[in-house]
């Protein structure tokens, strides 16, 4: 065994047996004029002042949210609202032990909450978890809604690190097994789910939760050399694409459309569950990718031009995401779909509209005027090669600063360490900023 095959291999899901008709109650009869779009201001966990000390972005999902509704998307009227998934719902995937092991300790989320030490246990465990059962019960909601309109999105959901009998990585419940598991029971049209992971941690749960499972096909795309490292699990991925850490869009994007290619002429499914983490974003601290904001906006575009042309009925979910302009990228992708005519909102069939044509790829542009400018008023020119490797460097491109001659040399000795820890900066707090040297 490699990994941690050897390190609790008996922990792979079990289901228990399944209690009477769990989850009717999360779904709902939606009007058609209501958008396939679904969020709740309960998703967010809020602490004031002090969640702003955790590392990790506990509402980025109403980010998103007012991001859209800025773009004149969404609003509080044509959304659509989830209820909470409760214990009976819960009871269709997580042995109740499982479920009462919340009540003595946050450690089952895998995840350190040390900079919430002024708060009852109690309390910020009661607020996370609450927060994840809404978007369970989301995630349900939206593959059901899926299969009616074509696609949904849940903003929220994709908590893959989750199987039945173990939580992790904040993901205390395993939603997206949850929604299979109901639609294979309640829903005749569903036969066979493909699951496509592009979030920068390996699935972990789902492939404990679907290891012997022939209808669930899994594509899990990536990086290696990060959480979870759980080699056991990578027996219930159908294919997978290991990455390494500071992979960029061009290598990223070439083996993920090849994978996808392969996946969609091996398998067949009745619906596909897209779990769309922005954790590959440059600078996202969890990822180690080098994938660049148009990186991300090709890729779910990607998805959702070879999926919908099928006329599959795909949800995307949000995954994973760190950095603080996830909530940005995310938004700007939904738009972009929306713009590209590859979601649109009204009643639809059951199956999607096949596209007449290919759309192209998002035009790039990978210039940050705000901080080339302020590179410019520190001195730093468009002179020899300098400049265009600063600006590539700044792009997200990760060229060599490798100068070519002696004056070069020189200059790059006396901006470099600067230079680059400002940029690290300015791109890892999701804000541009004046470099100062």
């Amino acid at each position: 065994m490699s990994e941690k095959e050897n390190e609790d291999s008996n922990a792979s899901s079990t289901y228990p047996p399944a209690v009477l008709k769990p989850c009717t109650r999360l779904i709902l009869d939606v009007p058609d004029n209501l958008q396939p779009i679904v969020y709740s201001p309960e998703y967010n966990v809020t602490f004031g002042f002090m969640e702003k000390l955790q590392s990790y972005d506990v509402c980025k999902w109403g980010r998103t949210f007012a991001f859209l509704k800025e773009a004149g998307l969404l609003s509080e009227e044509t959304i659509i609202q989830p209820l909470e998934a409760q214990e009976d719902d819960l009871l269709m995937v997580h042995p109740k032990t499982y479920l009462d092991s919340f009540k003595l300790s946050s450690k089952v989320l895998g995840i350190d909450l040390s900079s919430l030490v002024l708060l009852p246990d109690c309390v910020i465990l009661n607020k996370i978890l609450r927060s994840f059962r809404f978007q369970t019960g989301g995630t349900v909601l939206a593959a059901q809604l899926a299969l009616k309109r074509g696609w949904a999105i849940n903003l929220g959901g994709g908590l893959h690190h989750c199987c039945a009998t173990k939580g992790g990585g904040f993901c205390p419940y395993a939603d997206m097994t949850l929604a299979v598991r109901f639609l294979f029971e309640n829903a005749q049209s569903v036969k066979r789910v493909m699951v496509i992971d592009l979030s920068a941690h390996q699935g972990n749960g789902l492939g404990r939760d679907f290891l012997n499972d022939d209808r669930v096909y899994i594509l899990d795309v990536y990086n290696r050399d990060v959480y979870p490292h759980d080699g056991f699990a990578k027996r219930g991925i159908r294919r997978k694409v290991e990455l390494r850490s500071k992979v960029e869009d061009e290598d990223y994007m070439l083996q993920f459309r090849r994978a996808l290619d392969e996946a969609l002429a091996q398998f067949e499914p009745d619906l596909v569950l897209y779990n769309a983490g922005s954790d590959v974003l440059f600078g996202d601290h969890t990822g180690g990718m080098f994938i660049s904001p148009e990186g991300i906006i090709e890729r779910d575009q990607l998805v959702f031009v070879k999926i919908r042309s099928r006329g599959i009925p795909l949800v995307m979910l949000m995954g994973g995401g760190y950095h603080r302009m996830a909530s940005r990228i995310t938004a700007d992708s939904i738009v972009n779909l929306h713009r590209m005519g590859l979601i649109s909102f009204g009643a639809q069939g059951t199956k999607a509209t096949p596209l007449a044509k290919a759309i192209p790829p998002p035009k790039r542009n990978s210039t940050r005027p705000e901080l080339f400018e302020s590179l410019l008023n520190d001195g730093i020119t468009t002179e020899s090669g300098l400049w265009t490797r600063f600006k590539n460097f700044a792009s997200g491109s990760q060229v060599k600063l490798m100068p070519d001659d002696a004056k070069e040399q020189q200059a790059l000795r006396s901006v470099e360490g600067s230079f680059l820890k400002g940029i690290r900066r300015s791109l890892s707090s999701g804000t541009v900023e004046k470099v100062q040297f």
